[in-house]
């Protein structure tokens, strides 16, 4: 079953849309859920789940989105580095 965006009230009068799905698209599977506050957003992410087997899509980083991994910075050489 594919995962739809629900709205959802908030206390605050706005609106939250959830998607909600079971890993792997099975019965056994385990609840994974991640929320919006666009509705075009979360049925994008719908697609995105789809695509990624009913799994957490690739580079998703739960409550922030699609991150890239930050390379380290390049080590800085000291005066104490170039006296030794």
């Amino acid at each position: 079953m594919s995962p739809k965006p629900l709205a959802r009230q908030r206390a605050d009068g706005g609106v939250t849309y959830q998607v909600k799905w079971r890993l792997g698209g099975t019965r056994a599977g385990a609840w994974a859920s991640e929320s919006f506050t666009s509705e075009r957003a979360a049925q994008r992410f719908c697609l995105d789940v789809e695509d990624a087997g009913m799994q957490w899509p690739d580079g998703w980083v739960k409550g922030q989105g699609y991150v890239q991994a930050v390379e380290p910075a390049a080590p800085v050489t000291t005066y104490a580095d170039v006296a030794a």
